[in-house]
């Protein structure tokens, strides 16, 4: 049994994910992890969940064949289809990126592999067949936002939760900005709900964005975003009230 420590942002989504009275019922990863800590929180609390991951690096697909309780794509994901470079990581090949690391190279600590980039908006014509309640973990060293991009046409219209890592400190050139990212998710109906899994040096948080019929003001410690789903319900109201207005007619 993994500790609790490695555990513990797969036990954070599980939780809010109960404050919100929300299950998912499919949950799509954007890099699964060598060990799969998280998949494997969240494969208990929802054992009839459908899951999904795509992952680039070879090593850890070969290894998620193993013991990964759903489907395995080796791909990367963004917001074009294309090929790229995989800056790889021998001794943390979680830390893997798209983008090269800043570290100097040496003793061939950081192998470079050739892999496929796709879109979820390409990869899925048909997102229903997913399920309603669809949980986006996107833990990609630096590509999150990319990915968000390659899924806005029509995939992401089915997500109702995402868990999104933010590095403001990145070990490297390229990495998306958590402002940027943020408020790009808020442009595109997802409100912050809650951050955890603070790594304080890294200036790298997990933040999980919610649609706002989801979202619950009690649970939330950010001001801004309070506001904005305020206004969201009452825009929501008036848009009721109106449209009974219109049948009464």
């Amino acid at each position: 049994m993994p500790s609790r420590f490695l555990r513990r942002s797969g036990i954070s989504i599980v939780k809010i994910t109960g404050w919100l009275d929300w299950q998912a019922d499919c949950i799509v990863q954007a890099g699964i992890g060598l060990n799969g800590e998280e998949w494997e929180v969240m494969k208990e609390a929802w054992p009839n969940a459908k899951i999904i991951g795509f992952e680039p690096h070879p090593e850890i697909v070969n290894n998620a064949k193993k013991k990964y309780p759903g489907e395995v794509y080796q791909y990367a994901l963004g917001d074009k289809i294309e090929k790229r470079t995989l800056y790889a990581k021998l001794r943390h090949k979680d830390g893997s990126s798209l983008y090269p690391h800043a570290e100097k190279k040496e003793d061939n600590q950081y192998p470079e592999f050739d892999v496929m980039v796709t879109t979820l908006d390409y990869f899925y014509d048909n997102v229903t067949e997913l399920g309603k309640k669809i949980l986006l973990w996107l833990d990609c060293e630096g590509n999150e936002l990319n990915v968000l991009k390659g899924s806005a046409h029509h995939f992401l219209n089915c997500v109702e939760m995402i868990n999104i890592e933010l590095t403001s400190n990145p070990p490297g050139t390229g990495w998306c900005d958590p402002v940027e990212t943020h408020e790009w998710l808020n442009d595109h109906g997802f409100l912050c709900q809650w951050v955890h899994t603070n790594r304080s040096e890294a200036g790298q948080v997990d933040a999980v964005y919610v649609r706002p019929e989801i979202f619950k003001r009690g649970h939330s410690c950010c001001p801004e975003q309070v506001r904005m789903w305020e206004k969201w319900k009452e825009r929501k109201e008036l848009m009721e009230s109106m449209s009974k207005i219109v049948v009464e007619d």
